[in-house]
């Protein structure tokens, strides 16, 4: 037996949320609604939480990449000027003496 009884107020777009939700009318729709939310709110919490510890986890990684980024092209720079060294150096046997 269902005794309570109330008047609620909600936007437009709580309300179509509400009227797609399976049922024969409002109250129907909308109790189905909350009692699917009280079944489930454990997992979507869980799932919420798995995901923010996902999140975080990748976005350590990118700041971990960021920097290997980072010193590869230090890396490379130093072997461009290496190699610019060496391009321009002359080989043994061709030295100028003065």
């Amino acid at each position: 037996m269902k005794n309570n009884q109330k008047s609620i107020r909600m936007t437009d777009e709580v309300m179509q949320h509400v009227e797609k939700f399976p049922g024969k009318g409002f109250n129907e729709k909308f109790e189905n609604m909350v009692l699917f939310c009280m079944v489930n709110e454990k997992d979507i919490i869980n799932r919420v939480e798995n995901l923010e510890k996902r999140k975080h986890e990748l976005l350590s990684d990118i700041r971990e990449l960021t920097k290997v980024t980072a010193s590869m092209a230090q890396i490379k720079k130093h072997i461009n000027e290496a190699a610019l060294i060496c391009k321009n150096a002359p080989l043994k046997g061709q030295m100028k003496i003065g």
